[in-house]
């Protein structure tokens, strides 16, 4: 009787290991060949389930990702989700929506900005008539009220009162816009 079932458990363990063999060669195959062998002979049940299962796993389409921003790892992640959270809340879309036009409007009504490339003696008119003479360094930051002349027309703040203008020759200024 000993002898009959050792041979009896011999013989499970043979059955076993052809059995996971087949499944590790089911499993290397592609998804439509694992179907062919769904119901191989030589597959106990255990090693079926474990195929279907696969087969099930392989026919679910994937979770779509959206593309890395980032360095692999928890801080990526946390920081790739901070961003798409922050730039999708309404808060944000609100101040690009208003915020985008209004930047526009005030960049194209401000007007141009020069630097001065040499160190001049400039004539200035002052808002009430009379006529100052000031020496302007050279880097210092004007004003450009017209440059569609041959000399352009800067213009200097002067406190409580406005803008001096005075005209330059178009060599002496380096435009910024």
């Amino acid at each position: 009787m000993r002898r009959a079932q050792a041979e009896v458990a011999a013989a499970e363990r043979a059955v076993a290991a052809a059995s996971a063999q087949r499944l590790e060669y089911c499993l290397r195959l592609p998804a439509p060949e694992q179907i062919r062998h769904l119901d191989h002979p030589d597959l106990v049940p255990a090693d079926r389930i474990a195929l279907r299962r696969s087969l099930e796993a392989s026919l679910v389409p994937g979770r779509r990702r959206l593309p890395r921003l980032g360095p692999r790892g928890q801080w990526g992640r946390r920081a790739r989700s901070f961003l798409i959270r922050v730039g999708l809340s309404p808060l944000m879309i609100g101040l690009v929506v208003v915020g985008g036009p209004w930047l526009y409007v005030s960049w194209k009504n401000t007007r141009p900005m020069a630097t001065l490339v040499q160190k001049g003696l400039v004539a200035f008119t002052c808002p009430g008539g009379r006529e100052e003479y000031l020496v302007l360094a050279k880097g210092t930051t004007v004003t450009v009220f017209d440059r569609s002349g041959a000399d352009p027309v800067i213009g200097l703040w002067c406190p409580r009162l406005d803008y001096a203008l005075a005209t330059v020759p178009r060599p002496s200024l380096q435009m910024w816009r």
